[in-house]
C-alpha cells in the first residue's frame, strides 16, 4: 500500500516544522533568562552585600586602629568621645558586621569561607590585643605609671604588634574583596555571553524560519498548484465538449482522488462517445456497459438504442432537448468560473500590491501599529505610507463597499493617491494632496455634478510629518484624526465631504499643522470600528466608546496598544457578524 500523503498532512507538516522552531527558539530564550536570572540574583544578593560588608569591615578595623593609637599616646579620661566610640566599635560594630558577614558567607565557596574565617580569627585576636592597651591604660593616672604606658605604647606604636596584625587583616579583606569583585565580572561576563549566544540563535533561526518558510511554501504550493492546474485544463476541455487525450496524473492525496474520478469520467465519456458513434451508424447491438447499476446514463443509452429503431424520430428530439441542456449547463459553468477567477484575481492581486508590509512601516515609525480586519477576503479599505526625503506620508482609506467591488475601489484610490502625491511633489501638504486626489478620483469614475446619482467615493484622512521640524500636517475627508498628549484626546476635525464624491471640482480642505511632543500618540482610522454591532445589546461600538478605549490604553507600547484594540473587538463582537472592514492605524511620536 502505498503512503497517502494528504494536503492536510503537507500543511500540518510544513507548519509543525515552523512551529518546532518557534518552540525551541522558546526554550533555548527561556534556559537563557533563567540562567542570567540565577546570575544576576547571585551577584545582587551575595556578591555586592558581601562586598559592602568587607569594604565596612575593613574601615572599622582602620578606624579602630587610628583610635587604639590614640588611646596609648594621648593621655585622657576614660570617658572621652574618642574612647567611647572604639569601645562601641569593638563591643557593638564589629560583632553585627561579622555577623552579617557570617549569614551571607553560606552562599560563598569553601575557599572563600576559609579566607573569611581566618581574618575574623584575627579580629579576634586584634580585639584581645586592644584589651591589653585598655587595661594597662584605664584612667587618667595609669598613664603616670612608666611600665604600663611603656608597654602599651610599644604594642601600639607603628610597627608594633597591633600594627602588623591590622595590616594582616586589611590585606586578607582587600584579597577577598578582589576576589569577590572578578566574581562578580566573570559572572557579568558568563551573563553577557549568554545573551550574545542567544541573539546568534535568534538571527539564526530566523534566518532559518524565512527561509524554511520560503521552501515549504514553494513545495506545497508545487504539489497543490499543478495538479489543480491539470484539474482545471482537463474540466475547461471537457466543458467545450473536448475529451482530453491523456489521462491526468494522480497524486497521493485528495486532489489525486479527484484526478482517479476524473479519469474514470473520462474513460466513461471517451466510451459512450464510443457506442454513440456505433450507433449513430446504425450499429444497435455494439456492446456497451454501464458504469453501475446506478449509472443512469449508460441505463439511459441502453434504452436509447433498443429503441431507436422502432422510434428513431422520436429519439432525434430526445437527442436534441439533451444536447441542448448540456451546453446550456455548459455555458453556465464557464462564465461562473470567469467571474470566480476574475474576483480571485482581482483579490490577489490588491493584496499584493497595494498595502505596504509591516517592516517598512516600522523603519518609518518604529513605535506603530496597523490593525486591518476585512470583513470579506479582500477589502475595501487600505493603508498607505510613503517617504519621500525628510517627509514621512500616512494615510487611511475607505472606499464605498467591501469584499472584491470594494478591492477594486481601492485599487482606484491607490493609483490615484500615488498620483496626487507625484503631482505635488514639489509641496507636498495634505491640503494640496487631497484635492489634486479629489479631482483625479471624480476624473476615474467618470462623475460630474450632473451624474450626481452615482454613490462610488472614498473617505480618507492623510498625515505628512516633516522629521526635521517634527510638525505634523493633517487634512481629512470624513475622516478625522485622534491625538493623544498627556492624558488627553484631542480631535482634529475633517471636511464634510467624501473623495471622488458629488461635490464640485474645487473643494478646498482644511488643514491643520500640529507641533508634535515626544510622548504624543496619532490615531487614524475608517468608521468600522465604531459601527461594528455588538456588546448585550447588539448596539453599535460608538464614538465615545472607541474614545475611551484609546485613553484607557494610550500609555502602552503601540504593538500593546493593537492588542488590547483586537481583543476589545473581538470580545465586542461575540455572537455577531462583522458588518463593515475595520482599519485602524497608531502612530507613536
Amino acid at each position: 500500500m502505498k503512503f497517502r500523503f494528504t494536503i492536510g498532512g503537507k500543511l500540518y507538516t510544513g507548519f509543525g516544522v515552523i512551529i518546532l522552531c518557534i518552540l525551541l527558539v522558546f526554550l533555548i530564550t527561556n534556559q537563557t533568562l533563567t540562567d542570567s536570572r540565577r546570575i544576576n540574583d547571585r551577584i545582587n544578593e551575595v556578591y555586592i552585600p558581601s562586598v559592602q560588608q568587607l569594604e565596612k569591615l575593613r574601615y572599622e578595623v582602620i578606624r579602630t586602629r587610628m583610635l587604639i593609637t590614640n588611646w596609648a599616646f594621648v593621655q585622657s579620661r576614660e570617658d572621652t568621645e574618642e574612647k567611647r566610640t572604639l569601645k562601641r566599635i569593638t563591643e557593638e560594630d564589629l560583632p553585627e558586621i561579622i555577623a552579617g558577614l557570617n549569614k551571607i558567607a553560606l552562599a560563598w565557596d569553601e575557599n572563600d569561607v576559609i579566607k573569611k574565617n581566618r581574618i575574623t580569627k584575627s579580629i579576634d585576636e586584634l580585639l584581645k590585643l586592644y584589651e591589653i592597651v585598655k587595661k594597662e591604660l584605664p584612667d587618667m593616672r595609669s598613664y603616670d605609671e612608666d611600665f604600663n604606658v611603656f608597654y602599651a605604647r610599644d604594642l601600639a606604636e607603628e610597627g608594633g604588634v597591633i600594627d602588623e596584625k591590622a595590616k594582616e587583616i586589611l590585606f586578607d579583606l582587600n584579597n577577598l574583596i578582589i576576589k569577590i569583585r572578578k566574581s562578580v565580572d566573570r559572572d557579568s561576563a558568563e551573563m553577557h555571553a549568554g545573551f550574545d549566544q542567544l541573539q546568534v540563535y535568534l538571527r539564526s533561526f530566523g534566518i532559518g524560519l524565512f527561509l524554511g518558510g520560503i521552501l515549504i511554501a514553494l513545495l506545497t504550493g508545487r504539489s497543490i498548484v499543478r495538479p489543480v492546474r491539470q484539474l482545471k485544463t482537463a474540466l475547461l476541455s471537457m466543458g467545450r465538449g473536448v475529451v482530453p487525450k491523456e489521462p491526468v496524473k494522480i497524486t497521493r492525496d485528495e486532489i489525486g482522488e479527484m484526478a482517479q474520478a476524473l479519469n474514470t469520467l473520462i474513460d466513461s465519456v471517451k466510451h459512450t462517445t464510443e457506442f454513440a458513434e456505433k450507433v449513430g451508424q446504425g450499429n444497435f447491438d455494439y456492446p456497451y456497459q454501464p458504469l453501475s447499476n446506478e449509472d443512469k446514463l449508460g441505463a439511459a443509452l441502453l434504452k436509447m438504442a433498443r429503441e431507436l429503431g422502432d422510434n428513431e424520430r422520436n429519439l432525434e428530439r430526445q437527442v436534441r432537448e439533451r444536447t441542448q441542456e448540456v451546453v446550456e449547463k455548459s455555458h453556465q459553468i464557464e462564465e461562473l468560473y470567469q467571474d470566480v477567477t476574475a474576483s480571485i484575481r482581482s483579490a490577489k492581486r490588491l493584496q499584493e500590491t497595494i498595502l505596504p508590509p509591516m517592516r517598512e512601516i516600522s523603519t518609518m515609525f518604529p513605535d506603530s501599529f496597523v490593525f486591518y480586519k476585512p470583513r470579506d477576503i479582500v477589502s475595501g479599505d487600505f493603508y498607505w505610507f510613503r517617504q519621500l526625503k525628510n517627509k514621512q506620508l500616512f494615510a487611511v482609506v475607505d472606499s464605498t463597499g467591501h469584499g472584491v467591488p470594494g478591492a477594486f475601489m481601492s485599487l482606484v484610490g491607490f493609483n490615484g493617491l500615488n498620483q496626487a502625491v507625484k503631482d505635488n511633489e514639489a509641496n507636498l501638504t495634505p491640503q494640496r494632496i487631497l484635492s489634486s486626489f479629489h479631482l483625479i478620483a471624480q476624473q476615474n469614475l467618470h462623475k460630474t455634478n450632473e451624474e450626481n446619482n452615482v454613490s462610488d467615493s472614498m473617505d480618507m484622512a492623510l498625515c505628512v510629518f516633516d522629521t526635521r521640524t517634527r510638525t505634523l500636517e493633517y487634512a481629512g475627508a470624513n475622516i478625522q484624526l485622534y491625538l493623544v498628549r498627556n492624558g488627553a484626546l484631542q480631535e482634529l476635525k475633517p471636511n464634510k465631504c467624501s473623495i471622488g464624491g458629488i461635490e464640485r471640482d474645487n473643494v478646498v480642505f482644511e488643514q491643520h499643522t500640529v507641533p508634535m511632543l515626544p510622548g504624543d500618540k496619532v490615531y487614524l482610522f475608517s468608521d468600522g470600528f465604531v459601527d461594528q454591532f455588538g456588546g448585550p445589546k447588539g448596539r453599535k461600538f460608538m464614538y465615545k466608546q472607541f474614545r475611551s478605549m484609546i485613553l484607557s490604553a494610550h500609555h502602552l507600547p503601540m504593538e500593546e496598544q493593537q492588542k488590547e484594540f483586537m481583543l476589545r473587538l473581538d470580545t465586542w463582537m461575540e455572537g455577531h457578524p462583522q458588518v463593515d472592514d475595520i482599519l485602524m492605524v497608531g502612530v507613536g511620536f
